[in-house]
């Protein structure tokens, strides 16, 4: 990495974290700090931390006090460190990085990571600082005595789960151990989390992507999380929280559990193993996206604000690098999304590259409306709905579809014919109108049109198929073209039926 001096410049960082995983953040920017004193950088990052001991809010407040703080100043802190989440939501206040970092930079990284949590309307925002994925903690000592293997499959789970809890109830009736746990609570978004993971879980084939969610690929998907939760678990398992995890885990009361990759200092003192979690067959798995990005703010266009500008970039370009990542990988603080440093010697040495080489990611639908907040709560409503109440699986994934889906008039019948009989229907009265003007031109029928004369009945039945004509616009997407047709027939429709009448 090139050296070059940027005098005296004080650069402001702001993150969130949970007090277990905060290290990181605090470690690259003291780092970052002490190599720029001894390179004599002349630039400093003061960084404000966001824990569950200063903050006291959900991650979902959290994402408000950074929006208000981006609306009311957009130069109060240089580089952002936030929850995934909120790629969508902070997009327009951050830097289009394409603009200024190298290929060789961005390509580092993996590309579904980076598709599905940085980029935002075709331009990249950030980069992973930090990521977390859901795995499965498989409990040694019970498949060692039961001659069991993990499960790769959601079928061989609950399987495994249903033999071992009746054979260990056999010797204890009241024994206190759980087969899953699920983690589909009502924490934020983890319900939408744990939902999403399982129906990618559910695709046909590795490289396929999610299925739409409506298909019937998510209606078997979400059918077995119903009947995982009634073989081998429970609605109170299921709606348990991490404190729950951790301490099942710790206690050997699992035979397994999902829950995020913990840091070592916690995971030596377990007796489980950690692989990926099962899916509809075997190769094929998913786990959520889970962790921070890191951004830069969008400065005003101001030549005042160029050096503050140009040591954000430095600064960025420092914390992103190869070499930063892998330090801090061996040293087990992070899991960068640089792939390619899973297979890399030094690292594997220490590091559970098998592990993180076989993950297979799945991005939150952050994109589903502007408001992710309220597409995530509207979720968790629908979906306990199916998985704790009588909602069938179909209706469950038509209310959660109808959250962000904008329905169109359509002449299609792949949801409904209603939009074809209607288009159908107005056809044929246009087309009788048409017709009907043949009348006014015979002599048989001359005296039920006295009235007017046979000009003013042309006006009349052109308006009032210009009317008619007004609803074709509805169809399909709408568009300004389209809504201002609409008001130019119906204007001239009107006139054309009433001007004839009025001067009657």
């Amino acid at each position: 990495m090139s050296n070059y001096v940027i005098n005296c410049i004080k650069l402001n960082a702001i993150s969130i974290a949970h007090d277990y995983n905060n290290d990181y953040q605090i470690k690259v920017i003291e780092k970052f700090n002490k190599y720029s004193n001894e390179n004599d950088l002349g630039i400093n990052i003061e960084l404000n931390v966001f824990t569950e001991k200063n903050f006291t809010g959900s991650i979902f407040n959290y994402g408000d006090v950074i929006e208000s703080i981006l609306k009311k100043s957009k130069t109060k802190y240089d580089l952002y460190f936030y929850d995934n989440t909120y790629g969508s939501r902070y997009g327009n206040y951050f830097l289009d990085l394409k603009e200024y970092l190298s290929e060789d930079l961005i390509k580092l990284y993996d590309k579904k990571i980076i598709s599905d949590t940085c980029i935002y309307k075709n331009k990249l925002i950030a980069l992973p600082s930090r990521l977390e994925y859901n795995i499965l903690y498989s409990n040694r000592s019970l498949l060692k005595k039961y001659n069991k293997t993990i499960p790769e499959t959601w079928d061989e789970l609950i399987e495994t789960s249903k033999y071992i809890l009746e054979e260990e109830k056999k010797s204890n009736k009241d024994i206190d151990l759980i087969g899953y746990n699920g983690y589909f609570n009502d924490k934020d978004d983890e319900m939408l989390s744990s939902t999403y993971e399982f129906i990618y879980s559910y695709r046909d084939t590795y490289e396929s992507s999610f299925p739409d969610i409506t298909s019937q690929t998510a209606i078997n998907a979400i059918n077995k999380i119903k009947q995982i939760k009634e073989d081998i678990s429970s609605e109170s398992i299921f709606r348990s929280n991490e404190e729950f995890a951790i301490s099942r885990l710790l206690l050997g009361k699992a035979i397994f559990i999902k829950f995020i990759i913990l840091p070592d200092q916690i995971y030596e003192m377990l007796d489980y193993n950690m692989t990926v979690l099962p899916g509809v067959k075997k190769g094929i798995s998913g786990s959520i996206i889970i962790g921070n990005n890191i951004s830069i703010t969008k400065y005003p266009n101001d030549k005042a604000y160029d050096k503050r500008k140009e040591a954000a970039l430095f600064a960025f370009k420092y914390l992103a690098s190869r070499e930063i990542q892998k330090e801090f990988l061996t040293k087990r603080i992070v899991i960068p999304g640089i792939m390619d440093l899973y297979y890399d010697e030094d690292v594997c040495k220490i590091a559970h590259c098998q592990l993180f080489r076989s993950i297979q990611p799945i991005g939150k639908p952050i994109f589903e409306r502007d408001d992710y907040n309220y597409y995530a709560e509207k979720f968790k409503i629908y979906f306990s709905e199916f998985l704790y109440g009588n909602v069938s699986a179909k209706d469950a994934l038509k209310n959660i579809k109808d959250i962000s889906y904008i329905y169109e008039i359509s002449t299609s019948t792949k949801y409904t014919s209603a939009g074809l009989i209607n288009f159908l229907i107005l056809s044929v009265i246009i087309t009788l109108m048409f017709l009907s003007l043949i009348f006014i031109f015979l002599n048989n029928f001359n005296p039920f049109f006295e009235f007017l004369s046979q000009e003013y009945w042309i006006l009349i039945v052109f308006g009032s198929i210009m009317n008619l004509s007004a609803c074709f616009t509805k169809f399909g997407t709408l568009t300004s073209f389209k809504c201002q047709l609409s008001i130019l027939l119906l204007s001239l429709g009107f006139s054309f039926s009433f001007i004839p009448i009025l001067n009657k």
